[in-house]
C-alpha cells in the first residue's frame, strides 16, 4: 500500500489471498509486505526486493507466489518493469498466480493481453491521480492553505475546518486527520518574530553578511528552527521566503512519479497573496532581495577557482567551514552548483583534502580517509588470512539519490547524514555493507549527540567483575533455543540412537554443515547484500535488467560493461561490492 493512512489494506489483501489459497488448498509460508511505499518504483519496495533476491539467489523455500491483483507488483510507468519481476520469477522456477483477477494467469495470448492492458491501467491510473492531486493542491495553494512540508522559523501551522474556524496547533510531524480539514500558517512565538525582523534589519540595513549574522544570533544563544544553530544558507532561507509577507508560493518544482526534479518557470507558480499575517513587509523584503542580487556571484569558473586556490595557499587547508567563513570566496553550495560537488573543484585546483582537514564536515571526506571504512573492492588484500567475505567490519554507507555521502563506521557515516539533511539534501539512504538493508537513524540533537549516539561501547561501559551477577548454583545455561522440528520416522529413530540424544546429535549435523559451507553461505549472504543495494539505487536506470541478469550469471565483464552509463558514485560502490563477492559456486 503506498499510504500508512490505507490502514486495511493489507489486512483486506490478506484476507482475499487467504480465501483464495483455501480454495486451491495452497499453504501459505512467507508474506511478503510494503507498508506505507510508493508503488511507481522500485527503489523503497524492501520487501519486493527481499522476495526478488530470495528467488533469484535459490533461498526461496516455496514454488508459487500469490498476489492479491497485476497492480500489487507495482504501477511502474513502464509496464514492461512488472513483467520483468514476474518473467525473472518464472524462469527461476516460481510460479506466479493472481487471487482476484477474471482470467488464469497463463502464457496463452488472450492472458498475455489481459496482463499487459492491466499493466498499462496500473500505471495510467498513477499518472491520472498524481495530474488530480496537483490540480488539487494547486487549487487550494491558491485559496491560501498550506500544502505540506515544515512551516519555518517564526511560524507556525494551524489546523482549520471547511468552514474556516480554527481548531488546533500542529506540531512537527503532526498531520491532519479529516480530509475536509486544512491547514493554514500563522504568527509563531514572538521572539522567532522579532528575530526574523531583526535579520531582515541586519542584512538590509546594516550591511551585515549572512555568516555574520548566523555568527551574532549564534554567540546570543537564539536557537534557529527546530532548536539548531544558525548557519549562512538558513539565514538565506528566510531573506529569500515570501512566506515571510504573507505569500504562498506552490509549485516551483516538481517532480511527477518519483521521476527526476523539474524547475518550473516563475509564470507557472501558484500564488496566494496575503494568504496570512506577514512577518515584514513587502518593501522590506523587496529591499533585501535587492541586497542579495548584488552580492550574487557572477565569477567565472576560473574565477571561483582561483578564489579557492589562494584560500588554500593562504589557509593550508579547505574545509566547509573555511570556504564559508573567507571574506571574498564564494559559498560551497556555488561550488557544488558550479562544478557538480566540492570534491570535484578540490581536484579542478590539485588540492586533496587530508582526513584532519574534513573533521567537522564529514559530508564531503573520501572513503579513504575514514577511520575503519574498508573498501569492498580491496576485500581482496594479500596477506590477510581471512576471507573477504568474513569477519568485515561493519562499514555503512549513504547516497543521497546517486550522489555518495560517506561511507565508514556508523559514528562517521550519522554525522555526514545529519550534516547533509540539515542541509537540505532530500533522498538520503543508508546501507549496510554487509547485509545491503537500509538502516534508519535517530539524528535528532547535535552533531556530538548523534556521533555518542552511534558510537561503539567501550570497554568501560560494562560492569567491572565484582559488580557482575554471579552465577547461580544448578545447571549452567547453554543458551540453547527449543523450537519445533518436523521430521520423518525414520529420522527420529535414527537420532535416537545416536550418542547424546537426538538435540546432540542435530546440533552436531548443524555445525558440520556450518563448516562445510561457510565460504557459499558468506558469499549467497554478500550477492544478496549486493542485489538489495543495487535493486534500491539502481532500479531505474538503463540496462538494469541486463545487469541484474549478468550479476546472478557471474558475468562480471558483461556487468560492468552495461554499467559503464551510470552515476560515477553509485558505479563504483555497486561494482566494488560485486567485485568482492565474485559467484558464489
Amino acid at each position: 500500500m503506498s499510504r500508512d493512512a490505507q490502514q486495511y489494506s493489507l489486512e483486506n489483501q490478506k484476507a482475499q489471498i487467504a480465501a483464495y489459497a483455501a480454495e486451491h488448498r495452497i499453504e501459505v509460508v512467507a508474506t511478503y509486505a510494503d507498508a506505507g511505499k510508493s508503488g511507481v518504483r522500485l527503489e523503497g519496495r524492501e520487501s519486493l526486493q527481499q522476495l526478488l533476491a530470495d528467488v533469484l539467489t535459490g533461498q526461496a523455500d516455496f514454488k508459487l507466489i500469490l498476489v492479491q491483483d497485476i497492480s500489487r507488483w507495482g504501477r511502474f510507468q513502464d509496464p514492461d518493469e512488472a513483467a520483468h519481476y514476474e518473467y525473472i520469477c518464472r524462469t527461476a522456477g516460481v510460479d506466479i498466480q493472481y487471487c482476484a483477477e477474471a482470467f488464469r494467469n497463463s502464457a496463452t495470448p488472450t492472458g498475455s493481453v489481459l496482463k499487459a492492458m492491466k499493466r498499462l491501467m496500473a500505471a495510467e491510473y498513477s499518472r491520472e491521480l498524481s495530474r488530480k492531486c496537483f490540480a488539487g493542491a494547486a487549487r487550494l495553494s491558491a485559496l491560501g492553505f498550506r500544502q505540506g512540508g515544515a512551516a519555518g522559523y517564526g511560524l507556525r501551522r494551524q489546523l482549520v475546518d471547511e468552514n474556516g474556524k480554527t481548531k488546533i496547533w500542529l506540531d512537527a510531524g503532526d498531520q491532519k486527520y479529516l480530509s475536509t480539514d486544512r491547514v493554514v500558517l500563522t504568527l509563531g512565538p514572538a521572539h522567532e518574530v522579532e528575530t526574523v525582523r531583526r535579520i531582515y534589519r541586519l542584512f538590509t540595513y546594516e550591511g551585515c553578511g549572512k555568516q555574520q549574522i548566523a555568527d551574532l544570533l549564534n554567540a546570543e544563544g537564539i536557537a534557529g528552527e527546530a532548536g539548531r544553530a544558525w548557519r549562512a544558507w538558513t539565514v538565506a532561507q528566510v531573506l529569500s521566503n515570501e512566506k515571510y509577507i504573507g505569500s504562498i508560493v506552490y509549485g516551483r518544482e516538481v517532480r511527477w512519479l518519483g521521476g527526476r526534479r523539474v524547475i518550473r518557470p516563475p509564470a507557472d507558480h501558484i500564488r496566494a497573496d496575503g494568504a496570512f499575517q506577514a512577518i515584514v513587509s513587502r518593501d522590506l523584503f523587496m529591499a533585501a532581495r535587492k541586497v542579495a542580487a548584488a552580492q550574487s556571484v557572477h565569477a567565472s569558473d576560473a574565477e571561483l577557482l582561483d578564489q579557492l586556490s589562494a584560500l588554500r595557499v593562504r589557509m593550508g587547508v579547505l574545509s566547509h567551514q573555511i570556504i564559508n567563513s573567507a571574506p571574498g570566496v564564494a559559498s560551497t553550495r556555488t561550488y557544488g552548483r558550479r562544478f557538480g560537488g566540492l570534491r570535484v573543484a578540490y581536484r579542478r585546483i590539485g588540492y586533496v583534502p587530508t582526513r584532519s582537514a574534513n573533521q567537522g564536515c564529514p559530508h564531503i571526506t573520501d572513503p579513504e580517509f575514514i577511520s575503519g571504512y574498508i573498501d569492498p573492492r580491496r576485500a581482496n588484500a594479500e596477506n590477510t588470512g581471512v576471507s573477504p567475505l568474513q569477519d568485515r567490519v561493519s562499514v555503512f554507507t549513504a547516497f543521497a539519490a546517486e550522489k555518495l555521502i560517506s561511507s565508514g563506521d556508523l559514528p562517521t557515516v550519522a554525522l555526514a547524514v545529519k550534516t547533509a539533511v540539515d542541509a537540505g539534501v532530500e533522498r538520503i539512504v543508508v546501507f549496510e555493507d554487509a547485509t545491503g538493508r537500509p538502516v534508519d537513524l535517530d539524528l535528532r540533537g547535535t552533531p556530538e549527540e548523534v556521533r555518542a549516539r552511534f558510537a561503539p561501547a567501550t570497554p568501560g561501559d560494562t560492569p567491572p567483575d565484582d559488580e557482575a551477577a554471579k552465577p547461580g548454583r544448578g545447571r549452567p545455561k547453554l543458551g540453547v533455543t527449543a523450537r519445533e522440528v518436523t521430521l520423518l520416522p525414520r529420522h527420529w529413530d535414527w537420532l535416537a540412537g545416536q550418542p547424546g540424544g537426538a538435540s546432540a546429535a542435530l546440533r552436531r549435523l548443524v555445525e558440520a554443515a556450518r563448516r562445510e559451507s561457510a565460504e557459499a553461505d558468506a558469499a549467497r549472504r554478500a550477492q544478496e547484500a549486493a542485489y538489495r543495494v543495487m535493486s534500491t539505487l539502481a532500479g531505474n536506470l538503463p540496462d538494469f535488467e541486463e545487469a541484474t541478469r549478468a550479476f546472478f550469471a557471474g558475468d562480471q565483464k558483461q556487468f560492468h560493461k552495461l554499467c559503464e552509463g551510470w552515476p560515477r558514485d553509485l558505479r563504483e560502490y555497486v561494482g566494488g561490492l560485486v567485485d568482492a563477492i565474485g559467484h558464489p559456486g
